[in-house]
Parts: structure tokens; sequence; C-alpha cells
């Protein structure tokens, strides 16, 4: 019982000490909605606004959608982030053993998280690489055949330039016409080729971003629950202030889902090009 007593004594005069820190003067943590990532959403979801009556092509809805969804999970992140810190700065009072472990853990964190950004670098450099190289395969494919008209219709326009008679003239300016509506072709065609591949990379870059910050998160989860173990002895005294900010990250993820529903919706009401 004595032993008790002294041990509740100790930890309520360590909360007392901590309370008195420079930790209690923090700067007080943002809502979701000051922030930028929450912010760049909501921009981007009034632009979809904005844009719900065009006509918009599949692709370019597809677009819009993976945009979208990298605003989105940017936004959720932040708001986990937000959670992190307002669920540490509530737990973080530990007696010289815990800090030395939460230093541990926190090291063993941020390896792990370097270890992740520099795979996601060397994946996004292969996409990158890969990507042009398509897109140098699509431009000397295309160029070749758009130089050897442009080089042709020079040659028709010195020989329309040279021409004397009507009917000749007649003759050689349908030719360049002719030359110049395959050039015109080659260079749509060239320039949809290269949308599609930036398209599918920019998806590809996307997802990819995605996954790596969702590792990243659950390492920075991982380590979170590895200080909150480290934490037992105050786990009791802040129950309710931790269940107060999962509420805070529920209700800020459930604004931006919401936020973001409504950018989904934006999309869907755009009329298909006619």
């Amino acid at each position: 019982m004595k032993t008790r007593l002294l041990s509740t004594l100790a930890l309520l005069s360590l909360i007392v000490l901590a309370f008195a820190s420079p930790a209690a003067a923090q700067k007080p943590i943002p809502n979701i909605n000051s922030t930028a990532p929450y912010k760049a959403l909501k921009r981007y979801v009034e632009f979809l606004n904005s844009k719900r009556a065009v006509p918009t092509s599949t692709e370019q809805k597809g677009v819009y959608k993976i945009s979208l969804s990298g605003k989105r999970t940017k936004a959720n992140l932040k708001a986990k982030a937000l959670y992190n810190r307002r669920s540490i700065r509530i737990s973080k009072q530990d007696d010289n053993k815990q800090r030395k472990q939460i230093k541990l853990i926190r090291q063993a964190q941020k390896e792990k998280i370097a270890d992740i950004n520099a795979n996601l670098a060397s994946r996004l450099a292969s996409l990158r690489a890969k990507e042009n190289s398509a897109i140098s395969r699509i431009n000397a494919e295309y160029d070749s055949r758009i130089t050897s008209l442009t080089n042709k219709r020079t040659i028709l326009q010195k020989r329309l330039d040279k021409a004397t008679s009507a009917a000749q003239r007649e003759k050689i300016t349908l030719k360049i016409n002719a030359t110049q509506k395959q050039i015109n072709k080659l260079a749509n065609s060239k320039q949809a080729d290269l949308q599609v591949v930036e398209t599918k990379y920019d998806g590809r870059i996307s997802n990819l971003n995605d996954l790596f910050a969702a590792k990243i998160q659950r390492a920075k989860d991982s380590s979170a629950a590895q200080i909150q173990q480290a934490k037992n002895a105050y786990k009791k005294l802040y129950r309710q202030q931790l269940a107060a900010a999962k509420q805070k990250q529920a209700s800020e993820i459930s604004l931006i889902t919401d936020l973001s529903n409504r950018g989904l919706g934006y999309i869907a009401e755009m009329p298909p090009i006619v």
C-alpha cells in the first residue's frame, strides 16, 4: 500500500513538472482546415466545381480523379500527422528510462523512413527514365516522318514559286495542302500519344507516392504504438485526452472525405464530349 502511494505521488509530481515545463507553452496544433494540404484540396474541388458543366473526355476525368485522390491522400496524411502530434504532446511525459527508449524508437523510425524514401526515390527515378524513354521513342517515330513531309512541302513550295501556268500552280498547291494535312495529322497523333504516356506515368507515380506514403505512415504509427507502450504509467490519466484527439482526427478525415466526395460528384456531372 505504501509503495503504491509513493508511486502515485511520484507520478503526479512528474506530471506537475511536465506542465510547468516549456513544452506546455508550445504553439497550438492547427485544425486540418487551416493546413496547406486541406486548402489545396479545397481549391481543387472549387476548380472542379467550375468545370462541372464543361464537356470533358473520359481520359481527362481520369486525370482529375487521380489529382483529386492525390490531394485527398495528402490531406488525410496531414490529418493523421496532426493526430500524431496531438497524441504525442498529450502523452509526452516519462522518466529517464522511458525517454531513452522513446529516443531509440524514434531513431529506428527515422532510419526506416529514410530507407523507405530512398527506395521511393529509386523507384521514381526508374519510372521517370521509362517515361522519358517512351517519349523519346514517340518523338523519334513521328519526327522523322514529319521532317520528311516538311522537306517535301518545302520542295513543292519552291516548285510553286517557279510555276508559271495556272494549271501547274493549282496542281502543286493541292499537293502542298495534302502534305500539310499529313503533317497536321501526324503532329496531332504525336501529341495524343505523348499525352497517353504522360497520363499513364503520372498515374503510376501518383500511386507509387500513395503507396510509399502509406508505408511511411505505417512506420510512424508503429513507432507511435511503441512509444505509447513505453508510457503505460500515463495511459489512464490521458485516456480522455487521447480519445478526444482520435475523435478530432475522425472528424477531420470525415471533413476531408466529404470534400473529396463533392469533387467526385463534380467530375461525374461533367458532360461527355460530343
